[in-house]
């Protein structure tokens, strides 16, 4: 009974969508936290929602989603903002391997607690990371946070959608 608590009490952590070196990477600095428990990875978003929708009707609900920005049928923002809408209890952490990464804005917008840029994550800032957002707090890198104000005030408000927009829409020089 007593190892049924200690187990009942672990952060249950699901990987969704890495390659297999980056995934076994991050399965085996999250074995170092006794209290994380990692569940099994999905393979992409779907995969991800199905993966929580179990876990929450056995009463095992996952803690805290990992995801890439770009995961298969769904990128990381629109796999973010379907988790937030129904497991709004569920941190999600979102990892980047670009940081130019134009998604950081609209995965916060989108519910995440974090944003975190590969080339300058260690294992204790991913442990770190864990444990701060499902405490509700927020986890960014510096050079993302960065890229992202900088994008912010050079872009205004406007959504991914309209900057991607904007962004193939011919110059008056092209036309």
């Amino acid at each position: 009974m007593e190892g049924k608590q200690e187990n009942d009490a672990k952060l249950r952590v699901l990987i969704v969508n890495f390659s297999p070196v980056v995934r076994e990477g991050l399965q085996s600095i999250l074995a170092q936290d006794e209290s994380i428990e990692v569940a099994e990875h999905a393979a992409n978003g779907d995969e991800a929602l199905a993966q929580l929708r179990h876990g929450h009707s056995r009463g095992c609900p996952i803690n805290v989603v990992l995801t890439e920005t770009r995961n298969g049928s769904m990128d990381g923002v629109q796999a973010t903002r379907q988790i937030k809408d129904e497991f709004p209890d569920t941190a999600v952490l979102v990892l980047t391997e670009n940081i130019n990464d134009a998604y950081v804005i609209d995965a916060i917008h989108a519910g995440a607690g974090g944003y975190i840029f590969l080339q300058e994550m260690t294992a204790s800032i991913l442990l770190q990371s864990v444990h701060r957002v499902v405490e509700g707090g927020t986890q960014m890198t510096t050079a993302l946070l960065r890229n992202a104000v900088e994008n912010l005030l050079q872009n205004g408000r406007k959504t991914l959608a309209e900057r991607t927009a904007e962004a193939a829409a011919p110059t008056e020089r092209e036309v």
